[in-house]
């Protein structure tokens, strides 16, 4: 498999762990699960692999974790 093709199939890369998904589906529906826009069976189906996907599991975590501190940082109670 060429380079270039091999690094466009690993779409998460999880440090700690240094496990990669390299299922090609899982940044489309990363996306669009963090975002709430798939559907029942979609979301039933990618929360099956992140049972058992490491790297998509901590992006997940991670954005979660990124979306709470910059709604924080936007929140003016907190710098009041």
């Amino acid at each position: 498999m060429g380079r270039k093709r091999q690094a466009a199939q690993e779409v998460f890369y999880c440090v700690k762990t240094d496990a990669r998904c390299i299922n090609s589906k899982t940044g489309k529906m990363l996306a669009g699960y963090l975002r709430d826009e798939l559907t029942a069976q979609q979301g039933a189906q990618f929360e099956h692999h992140l049972r058992h996907c490491i790297a998509c599991s901590a992006a997940v975590i991670n954005a979660t974790n990124l979306q709470a501190a910059l709604e924080a940082e936007e929140d003016p109670r907190i710098h009041a």
